[in-house]
């Protein structure tokens, strides 16, 4: 239980990952032989095999090749034992061989320093043990592929992932040489008892993942996530520019538009692992985790825009985007930017109609910042309260921009979404000097959207009065807070919430 808590707040640590597994394949070993009791235990190992393989083992771990390997040999081993006990089930042999294959596969697919140069003599011996696996030529030759690809497509990232290396070494937080299990025969490729119970671990002197990693190594991952983030927005930027001069469609632009979206899952994919990555090294780094929200966002915007407006539902994104805005906050506990990045979780979320907006929730972020103890100052405080109150203003400014411009179909712009001048609009406007400006007209927004409206703004004058009560009672004599908060609602009321409830 406490490595399914640390994986989930860990989970691009490949370390951890490896743990878990043996500690999951331990677990099943150990229950009831029941029929109920063997499935429930088999669908718990290979949801952490899938887990693992998604976040450490497509390429974001090169250095980290002897763990990342150790991970899909245990894969294949633990695939290797249900051959063994599935052999007189013949339907169930073919799913487990071709299983086996497609394990080689990813892992020839991931770059490594050095851990795949054994990976034929692997498939040689695995071949001896059960029928079936790669056993043609076409086989072979892909296996051969993915591993040049690999190398053509990844490789020039090594240099980034070495500068990782270099800097983790240089703040003293680099896995010990002696975790790695030199001997054949090991029961794992870590020495687990040297790494948890060595005279480091027992003095408490160790630094590997004890969240030492400082700017130097936040910094070196999070160039490293950037280069991948900006080669899958150069792919995605290819495949747009592909699909506006491809006016004809046929199968060959099919194939190469799916290619296209493969490559950007990709690399996001590996940002996402890296960032991930680097976390576990650098927790406490604000920047680190800033970063990291701020590209998730980003992708769920990207989703939304690629949706043409509709709902996008829980995508992975969506649950990534929320699960690491309550680490951060967790984590950095005194940051006022990462509270208001999770504030604008919610919105984004409303925004793409993953979740309903609630001002009590941005509320109950307000009260967790400052309960919790780590924002002590005034400024802060108040900084925080106005946080939420300026993401309702954004709320209700959105909803009053959600009738679309009268342009056909075309989709609702956001309204800080930059819009082109509608040149053949119906509407013309002579200025005094006598050029005349074109107006682009609007749908009126619907009666719903008027009570939803109008339900935000009693609920952002109910947070201004607890701002103002909460200024008084704790920060009594600071009239300068009170000041500031006040113009602020002052000018809220002028231009958002009194011309909009006149208009309804």
């Amino acid at each position: 239980n406490i490595l399914e808590l640390a994986i989930e707040e860990w989970p691009g640590c490949a370390l951890l990952r490896l743990h878990h597994l043996e500690a999951v394949m331990a677990a099943a070993a150990a229950k009831s032989s029941t029929e109920e009791d063997s499935a429930d235990s088999s669908a718990a190992v290979r949801k952490a095999f899938h887990d693992a393989i998604s976040f450490v083992g497509r390429g974001s771990h090169r250095n980290e090749d002897g763990v990342v390997a150790a991970i899909y040999r245990l894969h294949v081993e633990y695939l290797l034992g249900l051959a063994s006990a599935s052999s007189s089930d013949g339907a169930l042999m073919n799913g487990v061989t071709e299983e086996v294959g497609a394990s080689y596969l990813f892992r020839a697919e991931c770059p490594m320093k050095e851990e795949n140069d054994t990976l034929s003599d692997e498939i040689s011996s695995t071949k001896a043990k059960v029928q079936g696996v790669l056993s043609s030529a076409d086989d072979m030759a892909k296996i051969d592929e993915a591993r040049i690809q690999a190398s053509r497509s990844l490789g020039s990232f090594a240099n980034l992932e070495d500068e990782v290396d270099v800097a983790m070494v240089g703040e003293y937080v680099m896995m010990p040489a002696n975790a790695l299990n030199g001997e054949a025969d090991a029961s794992s490729v870590v020495d687990w008892n040297a790494l948890l119970n060595g005279r480091e671990a027992v003095e408490g002197t160790a630094r590997y993942l004890m969240g030492y990693g400082a700017t130097n190594t936040s910094a070196a991952f999070a160039k490293y996530a950037g280069a991948l983030s900006n080669r899958a927005r150069k792919a995605g930027n290819t495949l747009k520019s592909r699909a506006t001069n491809n006016g004809n469609k046929g199968a060959a632009a099919d194939q190469n538009e799916e290619e296209a979206n493969d490559e950007v899952e990709m690399f996001n994919s590996l940002a996402i692992s890296v960032y991930e990555r680097g976390l576990s090294e650098c927790p406490t780094v604000e920047s680190m985790w800033v970063t990291y929200v701020q590209y998730l966002a980003r992708l769920v915007d990207l989703d939304r825009k690629a949706s043409e407006g509709k709902p996008i539902g829980q995508t992975r994104y969506v649950s990534l985007l929320k699960s690491a805005c309550a680490r951060a906050v967790r984590n950095c506990p005194y940051s006022t930017s990462l509270f208001g990045l999770k504030m604008n979780c919610f919105s984004v979320l409303a925004q793409v109609g993953a979740a309903v907006f609630d001002p009590d929730q941005l509320s109950a972020v307000s009260k967790e910042a400052i309960d919790g103890g780590f924002i002590s100052s005034p400024e802060g405080q108040l900084q925080i309260h106005l946080n939420a109150i300026r993401h309702v203003n954004r709320r209700i400014l959105a909803l009053s921009c959600t009738a679309s411009p009268e342009e056909g179909d075309a989709p609702p712009k956001a309204y800080d979404e930059l819009e082109p001048m509608d040149k053949s609009g119906k509407k013309k406007k002579r200025k005094q000097d006598g050029a005349i400006v074109e107006i682009t007209e609007y749908n009126d927004v619907d009666a719903e959207t008027e009570q939803e409206i109008s339900d935000l703004i009693d609920d952002v004058r109910e947070m201004h009065d607890a701002t103002d009560s909460f200024l008084k009672k704790c920060h009594a004599s600071w009239t300068e807070g009170r000041a500031v908060m006040w113009l602020d609602r002052a000018r809220a009321e002028a231009s958002i919430y009194l011309p909009l409830l006149r208009s309804m």
